[in-house]
Parts: C-alpha cells; sequence; structure tokens
C-alpha cells in the first residue's frame, strides 16, 4: 500500500475575516500541494477564527460561514486541488437545533470542488475561556473517510479531553489516522499535557494522531501552534513550530510507520514562550484591530522597559512610540534611564512635562490625601490618550512587568 502524504496547515486566521481566510487556507493548500500532499488538515473553525463567540447564534453569519465554505471548496478545485482532501474547520447549521443553540462547530471535507462530509463536535467545554456549550449544539456521529486504502477519521479538540462520544468509535471503525482539529490556547504547562493526552488516545484507540492547532492572538487568547504527530504507539514523529504559521508534511504508510518530511521544530524554554506569547498576542490585537502604531509612557522603570521591549519585538521600532513624563518629583536617574531605553532599542521618543498640568488642576479642584498622589497618574492618562486620538495609536498600559 502507498503512503499517504498528510500536511498540517498550522495558521493564523481572524476572527470573522472570511475572505481572508479563505485566501490564506488556498494558499497554504498550494504550498501543501507543491509538497506532495493528499491530504491538508486546517485546525478548529479556520475559515472563521476562534473563538467566535456569539456570532454562532447569528443566521447571518452562520450563512456566510456555510457559504464561504462552498466558494472555497470550488475555489481549490479551480486551483488545480481537486484531487487533493481539504479537512476545514467552520461553523455551520446544526442538524438539530436546540432551544438555545443553532449553530455546529464543524469540520467539512473538501475534495473534487465539493464538500463531501461533514464532522460535529460533540463536547463543548462551557469552562475557563470557553463558552461553546451555550453557542453550538453537539454532534453525535464519528466521521470517516479513505485515502489510497487507509481509513482517516476526524475529531474537534474537546473531544479528545473528555470521554466517550465519537472518539469511542476509533477503534471500532479500524481508523488509521485520527485527524483533530484544534483551537487550544497557550499555557505553559499545554506541551507535555497535550503530548500525554495525545498518546493515551493512539494507545487506547490504536490510531495514530495528528494534532494541528490554531496559532496567533484573539483578544485575550493566544494560540500557540504547536501542532504533532504520534504514530499508534505514542511515539512523537514530528512537531511545528510554536508561535509562528507552520506547515508540517508526513507520510503515512500504517498507523504504526509514519515518517516525517519536514524537519521537527526545536522545543523553547519555559521564559522563551512566555515571552513569545506576550509578543504574538500584542502583534495580533494591534493589527486585527486595524491599528498601526502603539503608545505608552517610559518611566524609567522596569515594567515600562518591559512592555516597550514587548512592543518593539511584536511591532518594530518604528511602529512604537514612547513618551517621558516627568513632574518636578521626577528625578534625573529616571529621564536617563528612559532616553537610553528609547535609543536602545530604536523607538520613537519624547518628552512631555506634566508639572504645568498638574498644578493647574491642583489649583482648581483643591485635591488632597490619596486624590492628590493620583493626579499625576491621571494627567499622564490624558496626554496618552490625547496623542492616541491624534495620532491613531493604541494605547499600552505599563502597570505591572508580571
Amino acid at each position: 500500500m502507498p503512503a499517504v502524504r498528510v500536511a498540517m496547515a498550522q495558521i493564523n486566521p481572524t476572527v470573522g475575516h472570511l475572505s481572508g481566510n479563505s485566501a490564506k487556507i488556498l494558499e497554504i493548500a498550494k504550498r501543501a500541494q507543491q509538497a506532495g500532499a493528499q491530504i491538508v488538515l486546517f485546525p478548529e473553525l479556520a475559515l472563521t477564527g476562534y473563538p467566535i463567540e456569539d456570532l454562532a447564534l447569528s443566521r447571518d453569519f452562520l450563512n456566510a460561514s456555510e457559504q464561504a465554505l462552498k466558494d472555497l471548496a470550488k475555489a481549490s478545485d479551480k486551483a488545480g486541488l481537486g484531487e487533493m482532501t481539504l479537512v476545514v474547520g467552520y461553523p455551520g447549521f446544526a442538524e438539530n437545533p436546540s432551544s438555545w443553540a443553532i449553530g455546529a462547530n464543524k469540520a467539512a471535507l473538501i475534495s473534487g470542488g465539493q464538500i463531501s462530509g461533514h464532522y460535529a463536535k460533540h463536547h463543548l467545554p462551557n469552562y475557563s475561556v470557553f463558552d461553546e456549550y451555550r453557542v453550538f449544539v453537539p454532534g453525535q456521529d464519528l466521521l470517516t473517510f479513505e485515502v489510497n486504502g487507509m481509513k482517516f477519521a476526524t475529531v474537534i479538540c474537546e473531544d479528545i479531553w473528555q470521554s466517550g462520544g465519537p472518539v469511542g468509535q476509533i477503534s471500532a471503525s479500524n481508523v488509521d489516522l485520527t485527524l483533530v482539529l484544534n483551537g487550544s490556547p497557550f499555557e505553559t504547562s499545554k506541551t507535555d499535557s497535550r503530548l500525554e493526552l495525545v498518546q493515551s488516545l493512539a494507545k487506547a484507540q490504536n490510531s495514530a494522531v495528528a494534532y494541528v492547532n490554531l496559532v496567533g492572538g484573539q483578544d485575550d487568547l493566544v494560540f500557540d501552534g504547536n501542532s504533532f504527530v504520534v504514530n499508534s504507539f505514542g511515539a512523537e514523529i514530528v512537531r511545528a513550530k510554536q508561535f509562528s504559521e507552520d506547515l508540517c508534511v508526513f507520510d503515512v504508510e500504517s498507523k504504526s510507520k509514519i515518517a516525517s518530511v519536514s524537519e521537527t521544530a526545536e522545543p523553547l524554554i519555559k521564559n522563551q514562550q512566555i515571552w513569545d506569547a506576550l509578543v504574538l498576542g500584542l502583534r495580533d490585537y494591534v493589527a486585527k484591530n486595524g491599528f498601526k502604531s502603539v503608545v505608552l509612557g517610559l518611566s524609567g522603570g522596569i515594567d515600562s522597559a518591559v512592555c516597550a521591549s514587548i512592543a518593539v519585538d511584536a511591532l518594530g521600532a518604528k511602529h512604537v512610540f514612547g513618551v517621558g513624563m516627568p513632574s518636578k518629583y521626577s528625578s534625573e536617574h529616571s529621564l536617563v534611564d528612559a532616553r537610553a531605553l528609547a535609543q536602545n532599542t530604536g523607538l520613537v521618543y519624547s518628552e512631555q512635562p506634566i508639572e504645568a498640568m498638574v498644578d493647574t488642576a491642583m489649583s482648581q479642584l483643591n485635591l488632597d490625601g490619596l486624590a492628590a498622589e493620583n493626579l499625576q497618574a491621571r494627567v499622564r492618562a490624558v496626554i496618552l490618550m490625547g496623542l492616541s486620538n491624534q495620532n491613531g495609536h493604541l494605547v499600552l498600559t505599563t502597570g505591572n512587568k508580571s
């Protein structure tokens, strides 16, 4: 039996940007074709971005998602990808809507310009940052398909974290490779816990497992990618990069015999993971919300220095505007440190003394006690917001380096 070449497409979609996400999916599918892949696996809700929250309750949005999926199928065929199978995460209408939800978190099979199969996520998380049980309807059945005589199955993220449901059907269906679509946010311990979970799944269901994850920032969440493959014995075969888009390719000869085509990514130490997560989260928050630059106060202290350094790594120095705002209580040393940080990082630096504004407010408002102590911070906030409104910067808070 000839090997099946599979590609995991670890992409960074934007919530609601259907045309942009579709174009990204099509572009990376072409790259996978050039690498000889017959199957391309995309992450959870890759077509719409994740999480979509209450957009899942909108008929208009679900209609737009399903239409975008049909358009993607036609576009893939027109682009010469018709012989490939694309597995794409998207939200669509549930077959049996509930009294509170009309949509399902789905995976679609695309081949030959057609949508040839669907899978609906069974376990819907409703804890921590997740709110899926409120906005989706669970599915019940495992989706399987064959390529070159090998059997593949699809499940989605939380399905493998909980017992029962379609995952329990994998072994009985004699699946060679289980394709798991994920939108799993970053935590420092997740690399180990995901691997242990997938290894247990592979051994329990006698199936190799491909775990593809989203990458990128979306509001308060950061997805780290870090996709990987294990064989049916649980041995890790190849791993994608963390915190960047990647295309990870491997050959499947059998459920126990899988060979990496792509180079496996080197693991990052904990501190590097945290820094990269902060950089990626800020970069995507700025870009996905339509900003091009940020502004922040520079005090000469550690907190603002760390925030400024993250911003420079995320956006480039010319897009970071630091403002020194000395008062009559500021030491010369703090100003020297703020100027040195600006010079060392290359960010755009200016100074706006606040003494006159503070004195005016004090004389007009007759403040004392805590209100008077907090006035300097209030004035500095006014300056930063004014510069933001004038120049279109996003204001960054520098409250705490941790």
